[in-house]
């Protein structure tokens, strides 16, 4: 299942799906030579930054998640969605303002379930 849509639907659809779906732990990018990872956190979310050798944390309100996505967005090209690190879609930069959303899926052609994430996490696991 693939999508183009806005930076500003790119960002509202990223925190829905973080806050939604089962099969999305994880947002991942990399901005200003910087490695961002969000994770939810209870009501919260909670950012890992990994910028020259130092992790710094961060526990981030819906707001400054949505604050800190828009701001970011314009000079990203590609944002990972991971179930515990396992690629579950990606957002890939096609033009200023446009995003393209491509979806993991099974051999149904339909976006993973949470039974199929959880196996591909168990079979990565082994394979590391």
């Amino acid at each position: 299942m693939t999508t183009t849509i806005t930076d500003s639907t790119a960002v509202t659809t990223i925190i829905d799906h973080l806050q939604n779906w089962p099969t999305i732990t994880t947002i991942e990018f990399n901005a200003h030579a910087q490695s961002i990872s969000i994770k939810q956190n209870e009501q919260a979310f909670e950012l890992l930054r990994l910028s020259g050798g130092q992790v710094q944390t961060q526990v981030l309100s819906s707001s400054e998640l949505s604050a800190l996505l828009a701001d970011e967005i314009a000079d990203l090209r590609f944002i990972n969605l991971t179930y515990h690190g396992v690629p579950m879609a990606r957002f890939t930069r096609q033009a200023p303002d446009t995003w393209t959303e491509i979806y993991q899926k099974n051999v149904h052609g339909d976006p993973i379930d949470l039974t199929e994430a959880k196996a591909l996490l168990s079979d990565t696991k082994g394979h590391c």
